[in-house]
């Protein structure tokens, strides 16, 4: 790691490609989001947004880091504010 960066913004960047990396298999979060929203809507005559369904991911992996501290779990939570932020962006 270089002196001039800091550990988060060195985790951030890591976080970018991790994004990129997923965005290939899953499509846009929007997109993504919507269709899982939709099959829960549909399943328990719920709701909930896309942008629910970000949150709820940041929630999963905050109970996962609660029984498990982890550094990949904020790399996680940090991948999915970029989502949340990403789909009310849309």
């Amino acid at each position: 790691m270089s002196d001039d960066i800091t550990p988060r913004a060195h985790m951030l960047l890591e976080v970018v490609e991790i994004t990129n990396e997923r965005g290939k298999y899953y499509g846009p979060p929007a997109q993504h989001f919507a269709r899982t929203v939709g099959m829960i809507n549909a399943l328990y005559g719920t709701s909930f947004r896309p942008e629910d369904w970000a949150k709820f991911m940041i929630l999963d992996k905050l109970a996962r880091d609660a029984e498990r501290p982890k550094g990949d779990n904020c790399k996680d939570i940090a991948g999915y504010a970029g989502c949340l932020h990403e789909v009310r962006s849309t």
